[in-house]
């Protein structure tokens, strides 16, 4: 009976040491810190990771850790190489973990600095012609709308792009991949109304990013018109909104940027009246809303009216606006 009592007890301790044991392996696992695979994956789906769509991970290390197992606490230091068919991309992050009963977990994710191994992107190829236009088309409107704010106090009723009535063509692009920069001419053909213009702007385009939370994008650095021409399209017979005055152009006049801003009556080669007389009005393109008399104005006065008035496609006779009759 004794014997038997005896078996019974070594059994029992026996499964009470084994139970301690599996308790105390899984104490353990808990409490060993991230792999470097684990802290990847945790990276890689934080919403805090910024990857650009088509982006692939060429890199992944840690390049500090400091793991406090006394009071739970791991921070590491990772660095992350990225690429597209764009660009190249570096990226390091902070990742700050606790230690709970339940294992490690991840609490902040966040980028950071390492002067050592910067952040830092290298471009590839030449930013499409899509990218370029439009930069172009945001800063042309934005500097119109300068420009009526600081004149008429309002923003642009139109604008030197729009309706798709423009062409362009863009030349002497040069990629600077070593230092992310870009530069090129763009001519841009666009058609009033009244005149179609001519205007060439040289672009100087830096791919970078505002933040380290933000993507890497092109932006304009510089932007300079360097040539601007235009061809008057006056040739015809016009009439104002009563239909008491007509004025009539035998051609279509050229304006050259250095003589005049406006087309005046002494411009005309006939002025005439339905009723038979034959005295001479001013005729006007709109601008700044300034009287009708003759201003002879620089080439930056008259790039200004080509290139920031409210509305080019507008003639007027004693602020009454004309309307050009049928051939």
């Amino acid at each position: 009976m004794k014997l038997k009592m005896l078996e019974v007890f070594m059994k029992s301790k026996i499964c009470l040491i084994f139970m301690l044991s599996f308790l105390f392996v899984l104490a353990g696992c808990g409490s060993k810190a991230k792999s470097e695979q684990a802290i990847k994956e945790d990276l890689l789906n934080s919403p805090n990771f910024r990857m650009c769509e088509g982006s692939v991970v060429t890199n992944f290390s840690i390049v500090n850790r400091i793991t406090e197992d006394d009071i739970g606490e791991d921070t590491v230091y990772v660095l992350v190489d990225l690429e597209n068919e764009k660009f190249m991309e570096r990226q390091t992050y902070k990742m700050d973990y606790t230690r709970y009963n339940d294992g490690w977990k991840l609490d902040v994710v966040e980028p950071y600095q390492d002067y050592e191994n910067p952040t830092m992107a290298k471009v590839k190829n030449n930013p499409d012609e899509n990218t370029i236009i439009d930069l172009l088309i945001t800063r042309s409107n934005s500097e119109i709308d300068d420009y009526q704010y600081e004149h008429h106090f309002g923003k642009a009723n139109t604008y030197f792009f729009e309706d798709g009535k423009y062409t362009y063509t863009i030349e002497e692009a040069n990629l600077d991949a070593d230092n992310n920069l870009f530069d090129c001419k763009v001519t841009v053909n666009r058609e009033f109304d009244l005149v179609d213009v001519t205007e060439t702007d040289y672009l100087q385009l830096r791919f970078m990013t505002a933040s380290d939370y933000e993507y890497w994008n092109w932006i304009i650095e510089k932007k300079e018109i360097l040539s601007l021409s235009n061809k008057w399209k006056l040739k015809g017979a016009w009439s104002n909104s009563n239909i008491k005055k007509v004025i009539v152009f035998d051609k279509d006049y050229i304006v050259e940027s250095d003589k005049f801003a406006r087309i005046e009556a002494s411009a005309l080669s006939e002025s005439a009246f339905l009723t038979g007389k034959n005295t001479g009005y001013n005729i006007v393109f709109w601008m700044e809303n300034t009287s009708s008399q003759k201003i002879e104005t620089s080439v930056e006065c008259y790039d200004q009216f080509i290139r920031y008035t409210l509305s080019p496609d507008a003639l007027t006779c004693e602020n009454e606006k004309l309307v050009k009759l049928a051939d």
